[in-house]
């Protein structure tokens, strides 16, 4: 499955990635702005200027923690909902990873249970 396809992977499945950056150097957090490396220039520019609440999640996708706990610790923090945390940060993760910011650093399968097919 293509990471732009990630909104079409069940919530249950979701809830358990554990989101990375890419490490190839794209991409990097800098003065509370997402930035893209940009080849032709061989300097970094803003590609993402996030709010105070984005900026939380993105400092969240450390390798270790889930989707999950990052909602959890998003939900305690700003005093939120559990499932208004989790869709927030759902969202945002789709969103980079679908721009090759981000992806799940495992691969996740789901079976099926009718004929036992395994999915992404």
């Amino acid at each position: 499955m293509e990471l732009k396809n990630l909104n079409k992977v069940p919530d249950e499945i979701i809830r358990e990635m554990i989101p990375v950056f890419v490490i190839d150097g794209t991409y990097k957090i800098e003065e509370e702005k997402l930035m893209k490396y940009d080849i032709s220039s061989e300097e970094y520019s803003d590609f993402l200027i996030p709010t105070r609440h984005q900026m939380f999640i993105i400092r969240s996708f450390n390798g270790i923690s889930t989707i999950a706990d990052i909602s959890t610790k998003y939900a305690e923090k700003y005093k939120l909902e559990k499932e208004d945390a989790f869709r927030k940060v759902r969202s945002l993760f789709i969103d980079l990873a679908g721009n090759k910011v981000c992806h799940p650093r495992d691969v996740h399968y789901q079976q099926d249970p009718l004929t036992n097919d395994f999915f992404v």
